[in-house]
């Protein structure tokens, strides 16, 4: 009976012995994924870093709908949301209007426009300033009409 339980007592202590080592590989494993959940959250931490904070664009309008101004920059679409808190061709928006007719107003389909903007919840673009790009005039002068046959032009004769 002695033999029984010395085999018994044999049997625990590996079964222990394993047990132990199972559950410390477990553990192990519990550990690994944790280390890779946080480094998997590191890096959309750090994407969001970068894409948040204040932005620039310049762009031309494709559309103007509601309160949201639709950019195309290199054949792609970015919308641009305006708030009452964006600054508009240099101003506050007007309390009395709605910021569709204000953005109507002062800007055209097709127009470029320089902007200020922040990346909010990583998805929605909104302004913190708007304005046109004027055109740039290159010095150019009306061309002086040509020679005109003073015979020709009997207004002009004296």
């Amino acid at each position: 009976m002695r033999r029984s339980w010395m085999g018994l007592a044999t049997a625990a202590l590996v079964w222990g012995t394993a047990g132990s080592a199972l559950a410390g590989q477990q553990a192990s494993s519990m550990k690994q994924e944790e280390q890779k959940a946080s480094k998997a959250s590191n890096v959309g931490k750090e994407g969001q870093t970068a894409v948040q904070g204040q932005h620039e664009l310049t762009a031309e309008i494709a559309l103007i709908k509601g309160d949201t101004l639709y950019l195309r920059k290199d054949n792609a679409i970015i919308p641009l949301k305006v708030e009452r808190s964006t600054q508009v061709s240099g101003r506050a928006l007007m309390r009395s209007q709605s910021i569709s007719e204000q953005l109507k107003s002062d800007f055209r389909e097709g127009e470029e426009v320089r902007t200020s903007f922040n990346v909010q919840d990583n998805t929605e673009n909104v302004a913190t300033s708007v304005s046109a790009v004027k055109a740039k005039h290159h010095g150019t002068t009306p061309e002086k009409p040509s020679h005109q046959d003073k015979s020709m032009s009997p207004s002009k004769q004296e």
